[in-house]
């Protein structure tokens, strides 16, 4: 048995599915910045700091909310090895440097003359001290599966180790360098790092207070300090849409991701800036439990996917600027197969005759539980009664805690979601998040190996992606509604803001300045 199938097995068979609402109560404390660290101005980000959908935000990377979607957050704390770029290229950050030497093993170098913010010596013992706690967290909901290839890290100087994996996907792994698997808190026996953070990162923490605002303070000793501009980071409690749009339009932050139906309300304010980042991660999607009839039956997921008007939901929703959805990919990615774009174009016809053939000629009955965020409950309701034509009866199941009531109580035979987790990969895979009811396909398992092996954009990836796309789409593992834009405003004093893609898109602060 293969060492990701050892771990998925001792993992919590219950998946949580990734949110950008992975936030809520923690205790107060953290490290104490150095005084006159506020020179470079203050970032003010408008965020929900009590959000129920996936619990709390937890500063341990091994405690980290579902698929790590507050990274953001805990970056400023720690860095990573190697940082992501708006562009989605990867650079060195901690690590000056990593090769793929072969197919099992990785080669890192530890960046020089870097400390943890309190003055301890950032080497490879520390990094290998953090990597190995995090292959020890084998119930971490942050972590993807395929980050337990991992067999080993051996520390082979100062400031170098290799990293080992019993099977041939390093090239496939190397991306986890720049995630949350792989951040370094500084391990002492005794601390609890969602009180006490510390870490090699640009900032430090000064206050953790989920019912106001957390601050973060530059940190002097950040080695690429001379780069950060932004001298203090607070994010500010926004518990609604409405309370993000007041405190943007009554200037009391200066960043907020907005859900679309928001963007008439801001887009003639001279105070403010709109922007949008398309992001092949923003996917509405439907996650359905296959286990159970009458979803079980490919004919009725199939019919349930012909009978959805994408372009009628973006208009209604999205103001026309969310595109459809036919598989994981968009449309115009190299990943997604050209036979299979628009595979399930609206035909409510098709779909009726799919549910006869299915033996529902007088319809049926479902359960869908949307995620009370950014505009998806609007998206359920069209839904509703695009199915209620074809024989549909659908109820909404609302939910405060979508996580535990979608994933753990299984108290809706659907989801209805904003973001794909990453990789995409994780929602048929068991013992990840997003896997609904612990779907299982070995036909996946073979392929998700054949991504890892293959470099990012080659032919072989692009095969294996390809093959993986007919599986999803044609057996209809879930139901792909579109893909939505990132919409987020600004005030005007705020220069050169660019977002970092993934589940819970960042600033990203190496070009951000505030007036």
């Amino acid at each position: 048995m293969q060492r990701g199938a050892r771990t998925a097995a001792k993992r919590t068979t219950t998946s949580l599915i990734v949110t950008v609402l992975a936030v809520a109560a923690i205790a107060a404390g953290g490290q104490a910045a150095t005084p006159g660290t506020r020179s470079g101005g203050t970032l003010r980000i408008a965020y929900n700091l009590e959000g129920t959908a996936t619990g709390g935000i937890h500063l341990d990377p091994t405690k980290a909310g579902a698929g790590g979607s507050e990274v953001g957050i805990e970056l400023l704390l720690y860095d990573s090895l190697y940082r992501l770029l708006p562009s989605g290229k990867l650079v060195p950050s901690l690590a000056s440097d990593a090769k793929v030497v072969d197919d099992h093993t990785i080669a890192v170098t530890i960046r020089r003359g870097v400390t943890f913010s309190e003055g301890t010596p950032f080497d490879a013992n520390a990094v290998k001290a953090a990597l190995d706690r995090n292959l020890a967290a084998t119930q971490s909901m942050a972590f993807a599966r395929d980050f337990y290839r991992l067999t080993s890290v051996e520390v082979t100087g100062d400031h170098a180790l290799t990293l080992h994996f019993d099977d041939p996907v390093a090239g496939g792994w190397f991306h986890f360098l720049s995630g949350i698997e792989t951040l370094v808190p500084l391990v002492k026996s005794g601390t609890d790092l969602d009180t006490e953070p510390v870490g090699a990162g640009p900032y430090v923490l000064t206050k953790l207070d989920p019912t106001s605002e957390f601050v973060f303070e530059k940190n002097p000793k950040y080695w690429d300090r001379a780069h950060i501009k932004i001298g203090t980071i607070r994010y500010v409690n926004a518990l609604s849409d409405p309370a993000v749009l007041n405190l943007l339009r009554g200037g009391q932050v200066d960043f907020a991701v907005l859900p679309i139906a928001s963007v008439p309300a801001v887009q003639h304010d001279p105070s403010l800036k709109l922007g949008s980042l398309s992001d092949s991660n923003q996917l509405v999607w439907i996650p359905v439990c296959k286990s159970t009839a009458p979803l079980d039956n490919v004919r009725v997921r199939q019919g349930l996917s012909y009978a959805i008007d994408r372009k009628a939901i973006s208009k209604a929703v999205f103001l026309g600027r969310a595109a459809p959805a036919s598989g994981l990919w968009p449309d115009d990615n190299v990943y997604m197969p050209a036979d299979l774009r628009g595979k399930y174009a609206y035909n409510p016809r098709k779909a009726k005759q799919l549910l006869r053939a299915a033996g529902f000629k007088q319809g049926l009955k479902l359960t869908l539980m949307p995620i009370d965020a950014l505009s998806i409950p609007p998206v359920a309701e069209v839904i509703q009664q695009e199915w209620k034509a074809i024989g549909v009866d659908l109820t909404i199941v609302p939910s405060s805690n979508f996580v535990n009531d979608l994933y753990i109580e299984h108290r809706a035979a659907m989801g209805l979601v904003p973001v794909q987790p990453v990789p995409k990969t994780r929602a048929y895979l068991p013992g990840n998040v997003g896997d609904l009811c612990t779907y299982h396909d070995p036909k996946i398992d073979a392929i998700q190996d054949r991504l890892l092996a293959a470099p990012e954009g080659s032919a072989d990836a692009i095969k294996a992606w390809s093959d993986l796309e007919h599986v999803v789409v044609n057996q209809a593992l879930s139901i792909f509604v579109m893909f939505r834009p990132v919409t987020y405003a600004t005030t005007t004093n705020v220069k050169g803001l660019k977002l970092v893609p993934g589940l819970n898109p960042y600033p990203y602060l190496w070009d951000v300045s505030v007036r």
